[in-house]
């Protein structure tokens, strides 16, 4: 499903960010019942693009994140970019909105899905990339998010460009 489905989903439907967080700040419930995706009764994920300075690359945890300035840039986080090796969460599975439990046999299956989405962007976006090289770098973006933690985003990529 990566190529015929689920890339064609986010490059069509994936909303930029800085509006994205702005309608959330505004009205949480309408931005979730506008853009929000869930497959039960956890958080709601998000498709999102943009454009963001790194400002620092934290390894500190196997949970590596890299902490990335939305413009206007002010050499403050804030949001959060997923660069593993251990990448959490369900976010990109839930924010498409296409794919749901009741497709699978079971509970087993259904997470599943989400370590493959995961697994190809470790293989396809971050084994592709020295990540650890751009901290001052803008980079663009593709991912998608769960809406956890209003300060705490973590987008999880599927596209990361360098802008030249």
């Amino acid at each position: 499903i990566w190529d015929d489905d689920f890339m064609p989903t986010l490059e069509n439907e994936s909303v930029e960010i800085t509006t994205l967080l702005s309608e959330i700040d505004v009205d949480e419930d309408a931005a979730i019942e506008q853009y929000g995706n869930r497959t039960s009764t956890g958080s709601y994920s998000f498709m999102a693009s943009g454009e963001a300075q790194i400002l620092l690359i934290n390894r500190e945890s196997r949970v590596g994140l890299a902490e990335l300035d939305l413009a206007p840039y002010d050499g403050t986080a804030d949001i959060f970019l997923a660069i593993g090796p251990v990448l959490r969460g369900n976010a990109l599975r839930d924010a498409v909105g296409f794919i749901s439990f009741n497709d699978f046999t079971n509970q087993v299956e259904f997470a599943q899905v989400s370590d493959a989405l995961k697994d190809r962007v470790d293989s396809d976006v971050l084994s592709q990339i020295d990540i650890d090289s751009l901290t001052g770098e803008t980079i663009q973006f593709l991912g998608a998010f769960s809406l956890d933690d209003r300060d705490e985003i973590v987008i999880m990529p599927v596209r990361i460009e360098v802008v030249q």
